[in-house]
């Protein structure tokens, strides 16, 4: 049986059918069968002639091709390359190209066909050149890979990778190339990205004035700055690689290894000064080292900043000596100087004063107060007054008389001049006066008074000059008080208007004269001011007032005036301009000064908590284990540095607290507190210090106190400053007391109430000479204390200011050896009503135990462009589910705002080119943004600084540095 597969006719008359053949067996052969057509001349039918041939291979090779075109098509749709191949001619004409090249550029694959050269107009113009010189040399080297730009169909260039080979014929002709190439446009921007860190980081390390360096574990450098090169007077080819000892001379390289040695077994930092020498010259350093640990927080290498002290060194010098030359001045000036501190304590005077004061020795004056001197009770009030007003206005008193009495009702005049004395920063810190005695000065003074008013008296009546001029002769006549005035002694027989022209001062002679002119063309009476020069050559201001008198006629006839001598009048008032210039410029200065301060303030904030935020933030991740598990070693190394770091952010806060409060910035958040709430706070922050002394801590509240009004964060900063100092000065095993009461005082016919909050210690006490130093910023009472307890010495001024601005009181009872009690006292109404102060605590751990659960449906935009802030921030709250998009400046924001819409953008405040202010304005002009929140989170802590951000649009303003934990809660409050 035969079934019919394909019939071809062929020429002379031969025609070839395809059949499929049943054999005896059942089995399916296909054969092909081609038969013949045999005619005779005339073309009739004879016979035919066929021949059967089995095809079976044939048909089996056939499905096999098949079967290998549908695989190698569906490699090609499949593989992530776009597969091609082209003429070797010079047009390089394309001849297939995979499905792949739509989802790269954009066209398909018949963009290519019907235009075989489309890929040479893709090309970037830069990359032509380089493209076919590649593929000339291809024919070279029968294959390469190079990397050009083809640009997108819809517009933008992208980067791929290309491979491609020569095919060639059985002569090594070449037939055919063919390639593929592949997208690696998301590698080339994060090399460019990688290329611009380190680029950056490079500029930062380069501009840096510090000498910074790396070193290994071997001691050898792998990377330093520009700094360092000018200093070692080289190049880095000639540091980099080599040890201390191939750089610097042996004695010195020895120190140097020592503290490497030191800090790589510490693990740790330290700081301290070494002197190098630079190009012959040695040079003072202040050097912080510390190691450098990988993520596994194994030492690798260790890092050192140091910053050349050496004109620091040489002022202090300096200052020294000025300081022996001003004290020889003062001893050797006639004139009396004193100055007292902010508590009205002299602090020292000169032997000028001392003479006047009756005392034998000018240092006998220190740590001593006016009710200490020779004066009266009254008089010792009066000076006090002034001192306190100049202390709290900061205006000057100036050769100010004062009539003093002394013990044995003597009375002496004394000339005084007071100013507020500043330190270097401009803060008030005392009175700084000058003294004379002018009681003899004085009454001769007054008797030349006495006499100059009895003349003034004798003289009243020819007090002003008179005088008289014809208009038409111009004759002039003088009483006597005129030529008194003009300095002429003896009348004279006749005087004309051309004599009193001759007294003018040249300079003002144009000036009497046109208004002489004016009488004589308008008729009107004259007045001027002007200058006459004396015979004896004095110059005088005068005043001249005249009226025209007429004759019966009615025609101006004579002019008839007086004269004055203004001259005391006219140079009070050029003092008077003067004094009015040199107030301005004193005014202007002091605002460039206060605005300076203001602007310092609020670099220094920033400066001085960006790295903060780093530290504490990367510290809080790793004790979290965001990473991955610690050792407890490591978490006790990691304890330290949260410690050591949060010490850091607590001296910046005290020294900005009390930069605020000196320039009156500082504002309380005044609300009823609970008094044992604020002091279990505040006794929970020494509890662990004080069982590492053994110290037993015990508090006296007495119950059913009503809450006091004060600023629930300064008075928990007064309790836990005072606390802390309890703890500090305690030895182990003493004790701790924190005792509440309420107290009353009479003042005025009224009770004020307060509530006492008393610190007491059994510590080291204070000696009674140094209990005037303690609220003095920076001062410790003794410098030995300086080495065993750590501190700023700005603690208890705080405390004083604080309790200030409460309208408060600080008191202290202590003796040395056996211990002290701080008390301060806060104003207390008993009758106050009991306000519920709850803790925010419940709200803040509401909902953490579901936060990982919604946190991955949040989309979360960081700006910042301190790459390690940004670093700490990314990694804890991409541990905590969130989903992160990261920017490093406030340009790179704006191009992702362009297609992300993120739930909540959180940025810095202080970036180049666009600010966070400006990119919150940006944000908020785009509808599309307008469910979007934003939160600022930014080292500035300035007054003013929160408003300017919340009214740019901004809706909640965080100060670094922050608790990563707080932050997370501060996102999902804002959130819900």
């Amino acid at each position: 049986m035969f079934r019919l597969m394909q019939q071809k006719e062929c020429l002379n008359d031969i025609k070839d059918t395809e059949l499929e053949m049943i054999i005896k067996d059942g089995t399916i052969l296909p054969v092909s069968i081609s038969t013949k057509i045999i005619t005779d001349d005339n073309g009739n039918y004879i016979r035919s002639r066929s021949t059967i041939i089995d095809i079976s291979e044939r048909k089996r090779a056939e499905q096999k091709i098949i079967a290998l075109k549908k695989r190698f098509a569906y490699l090609l749709n499949s593989c992530p390359a776009v597969i091609y191949s082209t003429k070797p001619n010079n047009n390089y004409q394309c001849t297939f190209i995979s499905e792949r090249v739509s989802q790269v550029l954009g066209y398909s694959p018949l963009d290519f066909t019907n235009h075989p050269t489309l890929w040479l107009d893709l090309l970037h113009p830069e990359d032509k050149n380089r493209v076919f010189a590649n593929i000339e040399q291809v024919f070279i080297s029968n294959s390469m890979t190079h990397e050009y730009r083809l640009r997108h169909k819809d517009g933008h260039y992208v980067w791929i990778s290309d491979e491609l080979i020569v095919i060639r014929d059985s002569e090594e002709k070449p037939i055919e190339i063919l390639g593929y190439f592949t997208d690696i446009s998301q590698r080339k921007q994060t090399e460019q990205e990688l290329f611009d860190s380190e680029a950056k980081l490079q500029a930062i390390l380069n501009y840096s004035p510090s000498v910074i360096y790396v070193k290994d574990l071997q001691g050898k450098h792998i990377l330093v700055n520009q700094a360092f090169l000018d200093c070692a007077k080289c190049k880095a080819d000639d540091i980099l690689g080599k040890t201390d000892k191939a750089i610097f001379p042996p004695e010195m390289a020895n120190v140097i290894m020592a503290n490497d040695q030191q800090l790589i077994e510490s693990g740790g930092r330290l700081q301290f000064e070494e002197t190098v020498l630079s190009d012959g010259e040695k040079r003072h350093f202040l050097s912080n080292k510390f190691a450098l640990r990988n993520l596994a927080g194994e030492v690798y290498g260790i890092c050192g900043i140091s910053t050349d002290i050496t004109d620091r060194i040489n002022t202090e010098k300096a200052l020294q000596e000025s300081r022996n030359l001003l004290d020889t001045i003062l001893k050797t000036l006639p004139i009396g100087v004193f100055w007292k501190d902010n508590q009205l304590v002299y602090q020292g005077m000169n032997s000028a004063a001392a003479q006047i004061l009756d005392i034998d020795n000018p240092e006998m004056i220190i740590g001593k107060t006016d009710a200490d001197l020779l004066w009266d009770e009254i008089t010792v009030q009066k000076i006090q007054e002034e001192d306190l007003q100049v202390i709290g206005s900061g205006d000057s008193f100036l050769f100010k008389l004062q009539n003093v009495s002394l013990v044995d009702d003597t009375n002496i005049c004394l000339e005084t001049s007071k100013v507020p004395l500043r330190n270097l920063q401009g803060r008030l810190i005392g009175v700084l006066g000058i003294v004379q005695d002018i009681t003899k000065r004085l009454k001769a003074e007054n008797q030349l008074k006495d006499l100059t008013h009895r003349l003034r008296i004798a003289l009243k009546a020819g007090a002003y000059g008179i005088w008289e001029l014809d208009l038409k002769s111009f004759s002039l006549h003088w009483d006597q008080q005129m030529y008194e005035i003009f300095g002429m002694g003896e009348r004279q027989s006749s005087l004309t208007y051309a004599d009193f022209i001759a007294c003018v001062y040249h300079e003002d002679i144009s000036l009497v004269e046109n208004k002489f002119a004016l009488v004589l063309r308008e008729k009107r009476d004259f007045s001027a001011q002007f200058r006459i020069l004396r015979p004896d050559g004095e110059i005088r201001w005068i005043k001249a007032i005249a009226q025209i008198q007429r004759d019966r006629e009615g025609n101006p006839a004579t002019l008839v005036g007086i004269n004055s001598d203004i001259t005391e009048e006219k140079k009070a008032q050029e003092e008077l301009c003067q004094k009015n210039e040199e107030l301005q410029i004193a005014t202007e200065k002091a605002e460039i000064a206060n605005r300076s301060k203001s602007e310092f303030l609020a670099n220094m904030s920033h400066e001085l908590r960006t790295p903060l935020n780093a530290i504490l933030g990367m510290t809080e991740i790793l004790q979290d284990q965001v990473y991955g598990e610690i050792n407890p070693r490591q978490s006790k190394a990691l304890k330290t540095i949260e410690t050591a770091g949060s010490h850091l952010l607590s001296l910046i806060n005290d020294i900005l607290d009390l930069a605020k409060i000196e320039s009156n910035r500082m504002e309380l958040d005044i609300k009823p507190l609970n008094v044992k709430q604020i002091c279990s706070y505040s006794l929970s922050f020494v509890k662990q210090q004080a069982l590492k002394k053994n110290i037993t801590i015990t508090s006296q509240i007495p119950e059913n106190l009503t809450p006091f009004m004060a600023d629930e964060r300064r008075t928990g900063q007064v309790l836990i400053n005072l606390l802390n100092n309890a703890v500090k000065f305690t030895p182990e095993g003493g004790k701790v007391t924190l005792k509440v009461s309420v107290i009353s005082e009479e003042d005025k016919e009224r009770t004020k109430n307060y509530l006492r909050f008393a610190i007491k210690d059994t510590g080291i006490g204070i000696k009674k000479e140094h209990i005037g130093k303690l609220f003095q910023s920076f001062v410790q009472l003794d410098a030995s204390l300086n080495r065993q307890f750590e501190g700023t010495g700005l603690g208890l001024v705080l405390v004083k200011q604080i309790l200030d601005l409460h309208g408060g009181k600080v008191g202290l009872s202590s003796e040395f050896g056996v211990g002290s009690c701080f008390m301060v006292d806060f104003p207390y109404e008993i009758n106050q009503l009991d306000t519920n102060i709850s803790s925010q605590k419940s709200k803040d751990s509401l909902s953490q135990n579901s936060q990982g659960e919604n946190n991955q449906q949040i989309s979360i935009l960081l700006v910042d462009d301190n790459c390690p802030n940004l670093l700490t921030t990314y990694s804890y709250l991409e541990a905590n589910g969130f989903s992160l998009v990261c920017a490093n400046s406030g340009e790179e924001a704006l191009n992702i705002l362009n297609t992300h819409y993120p739930d909540l953008i959180i940025t810095d405040i202080q970036m180049p080119n666009i600010s966070g202010i400006e990119l919150i304005k940006i944000i908020r002009q785009n509808p599309l943004l307008d469910q979007c929140k934003i939160i600022v989170l930014t080292a500035l802590a300035m007054k003013g600084d929160e408003q300017k951000c919340l009214e740019a649009g901004a809706d909640m303003y965080l100060s670094k540095p922050i608790r990563l934990k707080e932050l997370n809660l501060k996102i999902r409050e804002l959130l819900t």
